[in-house]
């Protein structure tokens, strides 16, 4: 069976696995899998605030909260629930992208 090993590939493996035994500076196999589903998680978390910020554009310009109907009061409710789960969702995306960067950073310093 041949599998078309070229030299680089094998020099890469050796290398990361110099890495995972700790006898060479870098990110470990089980660093760079947690980076990457960091900064996947980042990319959704972008995408979902992006979609919030226009969800409550698009809730907050036709609604002026009249209090005084009951049925708005209802809205009203639905909209302040819809509102703290976006500000909740906001203050994780920026935590992530703080962990992000600081891993990147740590990682251009193995570099």
């Amino acid at each position: 069976m041949d599998f078309d090993l070229t030299e680089t590939a094998a020099r890469l493996w050796v290398s990361q696995a110099e890495v995972d035994a700790g006898e060479k500076d870098g990110l470990t196999s089980s660093e760079r899998e947690e980076l990457a589903a960091l900064r996947r998680e980042n990319r959704r978390l972008r995408e979902d605030v992006d979609i919030l910020k226009r969800a409550t554009v698009f809730f907050l310009l036709p609604v002026q909260l009249p209090f005084q109907n009951a049925e708005l009061m209802g809205q009203g409710q639905d909209l302040y629930i819809f509102l703290t789960v976006a500000r909740r969702q906001q203050a994780q995306h920026r935590e992530c992208a703080r962990h992000t960067q600081v891993r990147v950073r740590q990682s251009q310093q193995h570099d």
